[in-house]
């Protein structure tokens, strides 16, 4: 969760809260988002303990 307000390399050192507030920048959160959540639909089907990524999606106002 603290993700969300970390600057991230691959949103030009923006953190995803601020980098949603641009279509652009929302565009890139979703991505990085889909692919947090296949990682963590896999470790879930492996029975692993896992993340629900649509808890980001909804702190940062995005639909799941």
């Amino acid at each position: 969760q603290k993700w969300i307000d970390q600057p991230v390399p691959a949103l030009g050192g923006k953190t995803p809260r601020e980098a949603v507030r641009s279509k652009r920048g929302k565009k890139k959160v979703e991505e990085l988002l889909k692919f947090f959540e296949n990682i963590e639909e896999r470790r879930r089907r492996a029975g692993e303990s896992w993340y629900d990524v649509n808890k980001l999606r909804k702190m940062l106002g995005l639909r799941e």
